[in-house]
Order: structure tokens, then sequence, then C-alpha cells
């Protein structure tokens, strides 16, 4: 039997051909879809590791030294690895002189450094010694000098217009702010910032977990306006998921985690008021402010003695911003807005002389926390004559 047959030629090879083109589109869909698959693939990788709350959102250095470390208790117990393993756990030592080295694996872009000044843990950030101005350089070049504020709140230099290639960095300790009882500096986080986006306002760091001290202060924050709260296994703040603080069959949650992390935290669930939170040296300082609407602020200060919250209206560390705000004389035609950051509390309002009238005051004033007490910093006003 001939198999080349003239029969078999023209039957079977323009099947042939037929099947080839369609093998060939079955080819060209399957890498049409693989190319999408890996699209899609690194765009999720991209979208995790534009996560804040990822694993793995920054550049993490391989190893990190400190040229000085408290050694109490156990030798590892402030060791400079608590720099960089994302806890409250903080190193400690002897302040200016001290020399930070961090290796990674292999040279990086790095868009800003963020640092949580002093000793992780609230109850003890003003009893120990805080960071004021450090000195930072890589293995190529000078990167420069920069002051910290005192506040645990993480602060990020930034490198956006410049960003460093490096695979070593080196921070020096050049000033230091004095703690109120013990003598040794503290650091609780240093994150290198490996993606630009990472340095924007909206930029978070990954959360501190375990802090106790945090806990109970959420814990005594949200009980006084729900009086249902409790701590779980860890020393977080839990509240019911409800708005409705009487449901008869609640069910809990922790309160997320950079509420547990920024001191300055706001209203969750159901809870419309804000609280600017300024530690004192055996405590806190909590101001609270509730807006139903842009005349109607409720404002009321609190102290948090490490155990309980009391209210504290009276309290001579409020004078000055009870004063400021007498003098303001809140009414329904007066526009107020409250806000709170580092060591500052900020008001501003607009103040109509009467109803249906384009004439009026608009002012502007800063309060700063010294720990003990608040003062005006700073005030403007400007007469609107329309």
């Amino acid at each position: 039997m001939n198999f080349f047959s003239k029969k078999t030629i023209v039957n079977v090879i323009p099947n042939l051909f037929r099947n080839l083109f369609a093998l060939t589109k079955i080819l060209n869909q399957v890498q049409h879809d693989k190319l999408l698959i890996s699209i899609f693939f690194l765009m999720s990788l991209s979208a995790f590791a534009l996560d804040p709350s990822a694993d793995e959102y920054s550049a993490k250095p391989v190893s990190v030294t400190a040229s000085n470390t408290l050694i109490e208790d156990a030798p590892d117990k402030y060791a400079a690895a608590n720099l960089i393993d994302n806890t409250y756990k903080s190193w400690a030592g002897k302040g200016v002189g001290t020399e930070f080295v961090f290796d990674f694996k292999s040279e990086i872009e790095i868009y800003g450094i963020a640092i949580r000044n002093g000793y992780g843990s609230l109850g003890y950030y003003l009893k120990n010694n805080r960071v004021k101005s450090i000195k930072i350089a890589s293995e190529k070049q000078e990167l420069g000098n920069y002051t910290l504020p005192d506040s645990p709140a993480p602060h990020c230099i930034s490198y956006l217009d410049h960003p460093i290639s490096a695979k070593q960095i080196k921070i020096v300790i050049t000033e230091i702010y004095k703690g109120t009882e013990f003598d040794d500096t503290c650091i609780s986080e240093i994150t290198f910032l490996d993606n630009p986006n990472y340095c924007y306002d909206s930029y978070r760091e990954k959360e501190f977990k375990y802090d106790a001290w945090r806990g109970r202060l959420f814990a005594e924050i949200y009980k006084a306006h729900s009086k249902k709260t409790r701590i779980d296994a860890f020393g977080r703040c839990q509240a019911y998921t409800t708005t409705d603080f009487e449901d008869d069959n609640p069910s809990w949650v922790t309160i997320p985690e950079h509420l547990h992390n920024d001191i300055y935290p706001v209203g969750y669930r159901g809870m419309n008021k804000n609280y600017g939170i300024f530690l004192t040296k055996t405590g806190a300082a909590v101001v609270e402010w509730e807006r139903n609407d842009l005349t109607d602020v409720d404002l009321h200060f609190n102290i948090y003695d490490g155990k309980s919250l009391t209210s504290a209206d009276a309290n001579p560390a409020f004078k000055k911003i009870v004063d400021a705000m007498n003098e303001i004389v809140i009414t329904k035609l007066c526009n107020l807005r409250f806000w709170s950051h580092e060591n500052t509390l900020e008001l501003q309002y607009t103040k109509y002389f009467y109803e249906e009238s384009n004439e009026s005051v608009e002012g502007h004033l800063k309060f700063e926390f010294d720990g003990k007490k608040f003062a005006k910093i700073y005030e403007q006003k400007k007469h609107n004559w329309k």
C-alpha cells in the first residue's frame, strides 16, 4: 500500500495544514493567556508590595549592629535587632555618639527612612531619653543631618527628590531629648522605604504588637463612650462591632492595629468623637471633641493615670484652651474645626457677627503641650467684610 498516494496527499495535507493552523492559534492563545496571567500576577504582586499591611513591604536589612547596647536582664533585651523586628520592643543604649549600621542583601533604592522615636511602650516613652538629631550616611556618601520630633508617631525622612542607592546605611545619634527618670536612650523602629508611595501622608508603618499600655488607654477611651470594652489576650482593646452598644448579642472585634499604634486615634464604629492624646510623665492628657455638625462641637478634657480615665474639664493643664474657647463664644454662628498632631492641638474657626451676614472673623490657634500644660504658641485673626 502506497501511503503517500495522490488521494492521500490531496485529502490529508490540507487537513494537516488546518490542524497546524488551529494548533498555532491554540498555542498563541495559550501564550496570550500566559501573558495575561503573568501580568495579573505581577499586578497582584505590585498591589501586595504597596500594601503597608503586607509582610514584606519595605527593604528589610539582613543585619543591624549598634556601637553600644544596654545590658539588663537578658543580653538581647534591648538589642539593635529590635529596631527592625516590627514590635514595640526597642533598642536602648548610651545615646550621643552611638552608631547604627544597617546592611542589606544587595544594593537597594531608598525613598525614605521612617523612624519611631523613643521607647515603644508609651508608658515608658517620656521616662527614657529620645533622639533629637541624627547624622545619616551610606557607604558612598554623607546624606545629611536631621532633627526628629519628640513624638512616638513614625517620622519619615524623605528622599523622594533624590533616592538613595545603597547597600549599607549608617545612622549616628548627635543629640537627645532628656528622659524624666532614666538616662538610657531608646529608639523603637527604623524602617527603610523602597517605594515612593510609602513616603506620602497615607503611609502607615506596620503594626506594633502587644503594647498593653496602649490597649488599656484605648479601652478606657472606648469604655467612656460605650461602657462596654475589654482587653484581649494580647493586651489590645476590643469593642463591639455594632454601633448599638446596648445590643444584647454583639460580636467583639479588636480595635484596628493602626489605632493602637497611632498616638492620635480617631473615632471608630459608631463613635463620632475624636481624641488627641498627649503624653505626660505619669500617663496622658486626653482632649476629646465631638461634632454633630459644623456649629455643634462638644469639647472635653480627661487625664489618664496609667490605669483609668477621669474627667478633667477644670484641670489647669487645659486652661489656655478653655480661655480661648470662651473668648470665641461658640454659637450657631461659629464654625469650628479641631485637629491634633505630635504635641500640638490646633483650632480653626469662622465666627459670623449676625445671621445672614457676610461679615466674619476667621481665626487659627495652636496650643503646644509640654508634658504638663497647654500653651498658646500661635494665633491669627482675619476680619472679612463682604
